[in-house]
């Protein structure tokens, strides 16, 4: 198992676990199967994404489209995916999406910062190379597998989403307003992806001499925006603001 695959697992167990603790008791079990469903639709997302920009490879190897231990993943498609996921349950279930943005949103900061803490475990999404002595840099690998002295983008960009995210979560509930905290969530992961997206030196698709994944970041930045506003106009006031469960409280059967 890579240090990538481990930390994207971990990733994976602390979101649900964030989950368990924000969603009503009596339907912890419904959530984390439907967190856990999120989950392996962003994941399916990451890779067909990954696979559809290097068409001209992948469209004569089909079977290994499937094949995503190979690594290739596309984080753009990994939002796509757990965003479809998330719109099928609003109406599969019947409940407001307001509702689930807040829910599930709770899933997208472990999810986000374990995978830049992986990229930089495996050589991707790595900085510009830095001039020898530059005393902010940090030794990472880029796809062939050499180090070099590079901007810190992928434990920066850990560190900065955790803050910000974290911020969200700490002050958003104060606007007593389902989806508030939701939306705010993703408007600041995907402004912050804008950047980070523009620092990043290995090689990707381009699309009038942007990276695509940056032009996917300005998409979702903007969606986010939209979808804040929509949620200050129609959504009503939360009545209660429960604590989260404690974690030794969430065990089965209670």
């Amino acid at each position: 198992m890579t240090y990538y695959a481990f930390l994207l697992g971990m990733g994976a167990v602390i979101s649900q676990l964030r989950l368990a603790r924000v969603v009503p008791l009596v339907e912890r079990n419904a959530w984390l199967a439907a967190g856990m469903g999120i989950l392996l639709a962003a994941l399916a997302g990451a890779r067909l994404d990954y696979c559809l920009e290097r068409f001209s490879y992948y469209g004569h190897r089909p079977l290994e489209v499937a094949a995503f231990w190979q690594g290739g993943l596309a984080w753009q498609g990994a939002v796509i995916g757990g965003w479809a996921a998330v719109i099928f349950l609003s109406f599969a279930w019947q409940k407001p999406l307001a509702v689930l943005l807040d829910f599930t949103s709770v899933m997208l900061l472990p999810m986000a910062v374990t995978v830049w803490l992986g990229a930089w475990t495996e050589g991707a999404a790595y900085g510009a190379a830095l001039p020898a002595g530059t005393w902010w840099g940090m030794p990472s690998m880029d796809v062939s597998g050499e180090a070099a002295l590079r901007i810190p983008l992928q434990l920066g960009a850990s560190l900065l989403l955790l803050v910000g995210i974290g911020a969200v979560e700490v002050f958003s509930p104060r606007i007593k307003r389902s989806g508030i905290q939701g939306a705010l969530t993703w408007l600041v992961f995907s402004l912050a992806m804008i950047p980070f997206t523009l620092l990043r030196d290995d090689p990707s698709p381009l699309l009038l001499n942007l990276r695509v994944e940056t032009w996917f970041a300005i998409l979702f930045a903007a969606v986010s925006f939209f979808l804040f506003l929509e949620m200050l106009r129609v959504s009503k006031f939360k009545t209660t603001n429960p604590k989260p469960v404690p974690l030794d409280d969430i065990k089965e059967g209670q």
